[in-house]
This record gives structure tokens, C-alpha cells and sequence, in this order.
């Protein structure tokens, strides 16, 4: 009964959005018939239960379906919270979470090892191969579902390539005030490192000969993070509604960010000189200049100043996005590399920045899809617009997309030594 109430849940917090009779199709399979159908489109799952598939069989799965799509699936996943999905499946609702990492370890191995041998108090097996690997270089990005609390950040630390929020954490100001609270006396030196981090660096240290050195570098940008946090929705109206509140959360942001960064070094023994920060920040465009500068550029100047310190140390924004309304903010704070949406042109990223080196601007799709006349008409664009002061890295605005022919690349590569020789 309660399960064909569309009004009531299991765990608290899950909702059942249809009655007995709604058509929930197998996520995999869809995903499957949506790959045969489309050719640029990323594909992915929110959520997957995959501590409900076994993990070997899941592995292989979406490994097919990855090299199927030519590259482009995004698997995300969460513990869930109906009691009645595990029972049915015979599996431990209550040890849904500890499962669920053991699922994911196993596909990260058969995906990234040639061989591979596990054993756990629930699953064992020796000297198993997967083939084919994913498409994707790595393996297939996971992306981590949950609320705000150690366990899943310790999954997303541990296993994700992002996280897709969940939950009732940030409906309204007093959750963005009652989450301060909580960040105020959060401590970064037990979050950070999941369960078996320092047997894990000792494992690969013993293995490659290599000291483990992490900390610094970069992280995702002001926006992106806010709008992970609280909601797309929710940022874009409290930065105009509640502008104090959001001053004090993207100032624990960033100093949350610089303890974690500072836990990492401490952990690995990490004494080297920071030379550079890079931010990446798709959704930055999302701000307008004033609330861009107001509540997120004080967090880049923060970072830069822990680890870009100098003003030739390298100050990087990525930002694949039509961002073009903030480059100047960009500017006056000192980031000397871009790489920016594929709709901003060269010419208007030098007349904004002109001391920054541009990365870019091949738009992806283009790179993939695009004619030997287009590919090399872009090719010369950018060539021209910004090539000739030296300060132009020609690649694509973002990453290169999945699928893309070896021959465009080549292509490409043929198109920037022929006309990227000046006199």
C-alpha cells in the first residue's frame, strides 16, 4: 500500500512519485536505445541503485554501453531509499552504503586494470579480466547522489568525478544559515580522508616508486560550487535576496576550500612552493558582473593569494560557458590563461584580457562534426585574432568531445602548423 501511495515514503525524505502502475523502465536500457539514436548528446543516469546490480555485471555493462556511445556516459548513483527495492533484489537495505562503495571499487578496477583480484567479507574472485575497457580514458565518470554529510563526501572523494545533490539541506535562507553553522565547526583534517586513504598512498607509493604529493592546483569555481550546494535555482535568487547570507557563505567556502587544500599537503608531506590555481567554473555565467564581483571574485582572489601568489604564477579560469560579461573581472584579478565557451570569440578574449594566454577557441562539436573546410577556417580565426602575440595555446574551448575522429584531429594538427608559423 505504501508503496503505491504517491504521497508516502519509505526512508524519510523519498517520496514515491507515481502509483503501482507508473512505467519506470531500466535505466541502462534506455540509456542503450538513446545511444543508437543520438551521436552528441552526453547520456547519463540520476540516480542508478548500483549496489543493486552485482558489481562485476555492472562493470560490463556500462563499459558496452560506453563504447557504444562512442564515450559519452555519465554514470550517476546513490544508496536510495526504498527499503522494498533491496528486499525484492535480495539484497541489505541497511548495508546499502557499504555495498554501494564495494560496487564502485570494482568497476573503477575492471575498468582501469588489466587483472584484476578482490576480496571482501561479501565478494571475492582472482585474476579476472574485463574487456573491452570504456571508451573513456579512466574509465566512465561517476557522479556521487546525497545529502551534505561525511559519508557521501567521503564517496566523492573517494570515487567521484562530481556530485549531483539530494535532499531537503537547502529549501530556503535558514538551511544556508543553518549550513554555515555547520561548516563553521566542520573539520577538514576527518573529512577529507575517506576510510583506507593512508593505506591507499602507502599502496601506491610502495607500487610506482613515487611520493604521493597532492594539495594546491585547483578546484571547481565559486559559482559552480554554490550552485552544487544550494541549488541552481536557490543561488540565483539569494545572491539578489539574501546578499549578506551569501557573503558569509562564499567566504566559508573559500576558506573551507584552503583547509582542504592545506589537509592534503599536510597528509602527503607536500612542502613545495605554490606557483598556480586553476578555477573551473562553467557556471559563472550564470552571475551578472556586479554579484559576479561582489560574491565570487573575492574567493578567486583568496585562493590566488594562498597559491598564485605572484603575479606570474599561473592564474587560470576555465569556463565553458558564455561567461564573455565577466572576463574584465577576470582581468583585474590577475588570471593570465583562459580557457573559455566556444561562442566567445579570440578577439574579444584579447581586447578583455590582453595579458592572458587564451586557450581555445575550436568549439568541440565542430572539432567532432565539422567539416575539413570549417575545422580549418576556425583553425585560422583564432590564428588571427590572437596567434600573432604569442599568447595563443590552439585547442579545443573545453574538452575535446567523445567521438571525435582521429582524422579531424590530425586534421586539426595539420591546420595549426600550416598556418601557425609567423615570420
Amino acid at each position: 500500500d505504501a508503496y503505491g501511495d504517491p504521497k508516502a515514503g519509505g526512508t524519510a525524505g523519498g517520496r514515491q512519485p507515481t502509483g503501482p502502475d507508473g512505467h519506470w523502465l531500466e535505466p541502462l536500457t534506455v540509456l542503450t536505445f538513446l545511444a543508437a539514436r543520438t551521436t552528441r548528446i552526453r547520456l547519463g543516469t540520476n540516480i542508478l541503485l548500483a549496489a543493486l546490480r552485482p558489481a562485476a555485471v555492472l562493470a560490463k555493462t556500462v563499459a558496452t554501453l560506453d563504447v557504444l556511445s562512442s564515450g559519452r556516459i555519465d554514470l550517476g548513483v546513490g544508496v536510495g531509499w526504498q527499503r522494498e527495492e533491496y528486499e525484492v533484489s535480495g539484497v541489505d537495505f541497511d548495508g546499502r552504503g557499504s555495498l554501494l562503495d564495494e560496487t564502485l571499487d570494482v568497476c573503477l578496477r575492471l575498468w582501469r586494470e588489466n587483472e584484476v583480484s578482490y576480496h571482501s567479507p561479501r565478494l571475492g574472485f582472482d585474476h579476472i579480466h574485463q574487456m573491452p575497457k570504456p571508451a573513456q580514458a579512466g574509465g566512465v565518470p561517476i557522479w556521487v547522489s546525497g545529502t551534505v554529510n561525511r559519508r557521501v563526501a567521503r564517496r566523492l572523494a573517494r570515487f567521484g568525478s562530481g556530485w549531483i545533490p539530494w535532499g531537503p539541506d537547502v529549501r530556503d535562507i535558514a538551511d544556508v544559515k543553518a549550513l554555515l553553522r555547520r561548516y563553521e565547526t566542520m573539520d577538514l583534517k576527518k573529512l577529507a580522508l575517506p576510510d583506507g586513504w593512508w593505506e591507499a598512498k602507502a599502496r601506491y607509493e610502495a607500487e610506482t616508486g613515487k611520493k604521493l604529493l597532492l594539495g594546491g592546483g585547483g578546484s571547481r569555481g565559486p559559482a559552480t560550487m554554490a550552485t552544487s550546494i544550494l541549488g541552481t535555482e536557490n543561488t540565483c535568487l539569494m545572491v539578489m535576496d539574501e546578499p549578506e547570507v551569501m557573503d558569509a557563505f562564499f567566504a566559508q567556502l573559500a576558506q573551507k576550500l584552503v583547509e582542504y587544500h592545506r589537509t592534503l599537503m599536510e597528509a602527503t608531506g607536500n612542502t613545495t612552493e605554490p606557483t598556480g590555481y586553476s578555477f573551473a567554473d562553467d557556471n559563472c555565467y550564470l552571475f551578472p558582473p556586479r554579484q559576479y564581483e561582489r560574491f565570487c571574485a573575492p574567493m578567486l582572489a583568496r585562493l590566488f593569494a594562498e597559491f598564485a601568489p605572484a603575479p606570474q604564477h599561473r592564474r587560470h579560469q576555465h569556463s565553458d560557458s558564455d561567461m564573455g560579461h565577466l572576463m574584465s573581472i577576470l582581468n583585474d584579478l590577475g588570471v593570465n590563461a583562459v580557457n573559455l565557451g566556444p561562442n566567445i570569440r579570440p578577439a574579444d578574449i584579447r581586447r578583455a584580457m590582453p595579458k592572458a594566454v587564451i586557450e581555445g577557441q575550436m568549439p568541440p562539436f565542430t572539432l567532432r562534426n565539422g567539416t575539413r573546410n570549417e575545422i580549418i577556417t576556425l583553425v585560422r580565426r583564432d590564428i588571427d585574432e590572437a596567434g600573432a602575440d604569442g599568447g595563443l595555446v590552439e585547442c579545443t574551448a573545453g574538452s575535446v568531445a567523445g567521438g571525435t575522429p582521429l582524422e579531424n584531429i590530425l586534421l586539426y594538427m595539420w591546420a595549426v602548423e600550416q598556418y601557425g608559423k609567423y615570420a
